[in-house]
């Protein structure tokens, strides 16, 4: 009976962090709306996303395939000439059409969409940090070297990197690969949305701490992620990255206004090292050009990888930090 109980308890409890994590992000709109009135700054960048990415990104993309093409293709089939010499060729001249339409259009928009993002994200951040805790943002990064930081930015983006690689091997699992890899994607979404928060905040400033904390909450931020993943997970990737790129600044807002919550389980894991593996490949793959090229910034980027491993203890996690995502 008291193996019952304990699990009944740790379902419950299983079921509430998850619905914390989901009421943060979604639930509370009167936050997004506070934020808002409370600065111009942050109405005018995520009116540009909403612009770029919505308008033009997404309005471009939906314009063509559902309006250009079809009409392209309609006009093609009427035309006898063209479609005889379609058939005695063997293509279909609107796949010409839609190539270049992707390469000298849609695809620059998209990368373009990358720096812009990444400056009104940043903005948006940093406004909405002062508005919920004032002037304490950190300026540790000023005192970094640019050498060190770029390498801290880009093992950054290989775990990043490994980590989705690593989803993309867990979808392929038979029956259960689906829902494994929504899960996976809550994790990263939700890290994807702090991670602008604690870059503004006095603590969980390293790597190390960041992913310690994120794994003793795991439970939250699956619930946190569940909403933007479900924003994103059924569409083809180009749909997929446009909404994507529309609702992250409200996710942001949200992180910073969140508390993320934990609580003891009976039998469920205290924390899940989601990170365990991609660092382990972030490891090995510096290591190994490390051995075939050497070099100082590969040094540096080495160091960056020890540091992540050296900072905190992968089993533990400091009681200092367990309750404050600051």
């Amino acid at each position: 009976m008291e193996i019952i109980n304990n699990s009944l308890s740790d379902i419950r409890k299983l079921a509430l962090l998850w619905y914390c994590g989901v009421y943060d992000a979604v639930l509370s709109p009167r936050r997004i709306i506070r934020t808002l009135k409370g600065s111009p700054t942050i109405r005018q960048n995520i009116f540009n996303c909403l612009f770029y990415n919505g308008v033009i990104f997404l309005g471009s993309l939906i314009l063509f395939k559902f309006i250009v093409q079809p009409l392209a293709r309609w006009v093609l089939d009427w035309n006898m000439e063209e479609q005889i010499h379609s058939e005695l060729y063997g293509f279909d001249a609107t796949i010409i059409l839609s190539g270049m339409y992707y390469i000298f259009y849609l695809y620059p928009v998209y990368i373009l969409s990358f720096g812009f993002n990444m400056v009104w994200l940043d903005q948006i951040a940093s406004r909405s940090y002062r508005l919920v805790f004032g002037n304490q943002q950190h300026t540790f990064q000023r005192n970094m070297s640019i050498a060190n930081f770029i390498s801290q930015e880009i093992y950054h983006i290989m775990l990043y990197g490994s980590y989705l690689m690593i989803c993309f091997v867990v979808y392929l699992i038979p029956f259960l690969g689906p829902s494994l890899n929504f899960i996976c994607l809550t994790w990263l979404y939700s890290l994807y949305s702090f991670e602008y928060k604690w870059d503004q905040g006095v603590a969980l400033r390293e790597l190390s701490t960041r992913l310690a904390f994120f794994e003793a909450h795991w439970t939250y931020f699956i619930g946190f992620g569940t909403p933007f993943t479900m924003f994103c997970f059924f569409f083809p990737y180009l749909i997929s990255y446009g909404v994507y790129a529309m609702v992250f600044p409200f996710f942001i807002i949200m992180a910073i206004n969140a508390r993320p919550q934990r609580l003891q389980f009976h039998y469920l894991p205290a924390n899940i090292r989601m990170f365990y593996l991609p660092r382990l490949l972030n490891d090995f793959f510096i290591h190994a050009l490390m051995s075939y090229i050497g070099g100082r910034f590969l040094n540096q980027l080495a160091q960056a990888s020890s540091k992540d491993q050296t900072g905190v203890k992968k089993d533990t996690v400091p009681t200092d930090i367990l309750n404050d995502s600051q």
